[in-house]
């Protein structure tokens, strides 16, 4: 289980638990469900906290410096394909170099990797904002929705000597090639990009606009 931690971004540590790591009912340990992926949430969770009030004060997020830093980022780059190292450096750089990650995103990285600039600004987002219910927004705003969200989620890597009590035959048909749990397959869900990127208009709204309202399209009424 903790393998997965290894030569990572420390933010993945930042944010789930390590079995064994201190948490709210004591060292973390795996809870064998097919219905979750086996990582619990640390994101905010300070266990001076716990152990001094016996509970957990965590602030609401209205907006981060983060969030302000790679909407920055992210506008640069769109702005016409590109950006400048001294862009990064002033965003994506910056936070990852608040958290000790001294792997710097830079364009000769990108290049001599074969990845795609515009791919790892949005995977920032995603590392970044785990856990703090932005993602949704982002996939429809980047309109990769459909392709997203037909994905498998996926759990940890089912292991015996770990997942107590489960038996290999118990988890049968619920792992994919690599031995990680599906916790929700893709095919269980659906993402019309012709209708669902928008919401649907209250009637009400439309019956007051007197007309001037209408309905999104695929959508009825």
């Amino acid at each position: 289980f903790n393998a997965v931690f290894q030569n990572r971004d420390p933010r993945l540590a930042m944010t789930v638990y390590q079995m064994g790591e201190d948490a709210y009912k004591g060292a973390y340990t795996i809870t064998p469900d097919p219905r979750r992926t086996t990582y619990g949430c640390k994101k905010g969770f300070d266990i001076n906290e716990w152990t001094n009030n016996t509970k957990a004060v965590i602030d609401k997020i209205v907006i981060r410096y983060a969030e302000i830093l790679l909407t920055y980022a992210e506008a640069k780059f769109e702005l016409n394909g590109s950006i400048s190292d001294a862009d990064l450096d002033l965003s994506v750089n910056k936070i990852r170099t608040r958290v000790g990650f001294n792997v710097k995103l830079t364009n000769a990285f990108v290049t001599a990797n074969g990845l795609s600039m515009r791919d790892e600004i949005r995977r920032e987002r995603t590392v970044e904002f785990a856990m703090e219910g932005l993602h949704y927004d982002d996939i429809i705003r980047w309109k990769t929705a459909e392709t997203v969200l037909v994905n498998d989620i996926l759990g940890s890597k089912y292991i015996e000597s770990e997942w107590i009590g489960v038996k290999p035959e118990t988890v049968s048909g619920k792992l994919n090639k690599d031995g990680l749990l599906i916790v929700e397959p893709g095919a269980s869900r659906r993402f019309d990009p012709a209708k669902d990127y928008l919401y649907p208009v209250p009637f009400n709204e439309i019956n007051q606009s007197k007309g001037n309202v209408t309905q999104n399209p695929g959508w009825k009424g």
